[in-house]
């Protein structure tokens, strides 16, 4: 019987950012479920120095790099009897330029795939991906133009959350309305001025993470920031009554809330799409309030009621509107249970590599099958709230 044996090359040492914390968690999660080998390699000086540096002397440094490489040999001597494969899940596809750390790694591997999030910025994914047997992206609205680009099968596998894990909320929930990244200035001023105002008994936390380390000292653990900001995050939409979220045709023209988020990879998407807030928000159960991106993925995997609320795009209508939710304790206890339960049945990490693997034509590790079976459980022991 052939052994499967998986192998992730990780981006973790080469770039430290609340951003890209979702990737490496997902990272984990395949250590954790599937076994998986992790591999994270370094980059040379040359590419740092280029990276880091903009110069004349750095242009010339990075023309000596690509010559002996950007990274430092990547070891790995996968065993010729067993079935090798090579996953990357990376936020930015420039990053997948990496696999070169690794000699001769088509000829090592099987199968070789990758996950991109930020999957609209379609001019930088490195020629070597036309080598990869897959390409999972999570928005279907690239998915032919990467087909057309890259000649490879494109396959959409949505956003989720480790809803198991880390879902549902915590009560007292003390934060009213909670918002983080990229906020248009016209609603946080406005909420600002109205929640948080002294007479106010309402409370509105908004939480910025503009903080990125590129080549780190410290791996991904919990002494780094990116991963610290992700435990907070998850305590924070746990804690939240409501979370604020919306969608990038409402946000980029609107100018997002921190100078430097005109620089957001956003500002490039053109698109409508579903992106990771709006999953993250639901499993935690806090009830999301803003713009509903305007995609087809919504139906289908936010297809329940008030999934989310819509708020109107004058803020002082918003603020007016996110008052009477507040002051109706029993909308919003049905909307959050609602919101968890329905995550776990259709949002959890657990469902999307399943979703993955069985694309790649891979069996089912034994520890994510249990996994999966704990999902059932917990979603037949609330069953009576699927319904509502």
């Amino acid at each position: 019987m052939k052994t499967y044996r998986f192998w992730i090359l990780s981006s973790r040492k080469l770039v430290a950012s609340p951003a890209w914390a979702g990737s490496f968690e997902i990272e984990n999660l395949f250590i954790k479920w599937c076994k998986a080998h992790l591999v994270a390699p370094e980059a040379k000086f040359t590419y740092r120095y280029a990276t880091l540096n903009c110069s004349f002397w750095s242009k010339a440094v990075e023309k000596m790099g690509r010559i002996g490489g950007s990274f430092y040999p990547t070891h790995i001597e996968p065993s010729p009897q067993d079935c090798n494969i090579l996953l990357m899940m990376d936020t930015s596809a420039n990053a997948l330029k990496k696999v070169a750390s690794i000699a001769n790694w088509r000829q090592k591997f099987d199968i070789v795939a990758a996950y991109v999030e930020d999957c609209w910025l379609l001019d930088s994914f490195p020629h070597a991906v036309k080598q990869f047997d897959r390409l999972f992206i999570p928005h279907v609205e690239f998915q032919s133009q990467l087909e057309q680009q890259l000649n490879i099968p494109v396959s959409v596998l949505p956003c989720a959350f480790d809803v198991l894990t880390h879902g549902a909320g915590i009560k007292p929930r003390t934060v009213d309305v909670f918002s983080y990244g990229r906020t248009p200035r016209n609603y946080y001023l406005e909420l600002q001025s109205i929640l948080n105002a002294a007479g106010s008994g309402c409370f509105y936390y908004h939480q910025t993470f503009d903080q990125k380390e590129l080549f780190p000292k410290l791996t991904y653990c919990s002494e780094r920031f990116d991963y610290l900001h992700r435990l907070q995050l998850k305590k924070l939409l746990k804690r939240s009554k409501l979370t604020l979220a919306f969608d990038f045709s409402y946000t980029v023209p609107r100018a997002a809330l921190h100078e430097s988020m005109k620089f957001h990879p956003s500002h490039k998407c053109g698109q409508s799409v579903l992106n990771r807030r709006w999953f993250e928000g639901a499993a935690a159960g806090t009830v999301l309030v803003g713009k509903r991106p305007q995609t087809e993925m919504m139906s289908q995997y936010f297809d329940w009621e008030d999934a989310t609320i819509e708020l109107p795009d004058q803020p002082a209508e918003g603020a007016e509107l996110i008052q009477d939710l507040l002051s109706d304790r029993e909308r919003l206890e049905a909307v959050s249970q609602r919101n968890y339960v329905q995550s776990l049945a259709k949002n959890d990490w657990r469902l999307r590599i399943r979703d993955m693997l069985k694309q790649l034509d891979i069996p089912l590790p034994s520890g994510l099958e249990l996994e999966l079976e704990q999902l059932q459980r917990k979603i037949h022991s609330l069953r009576p709230s699927l319904a509502t």
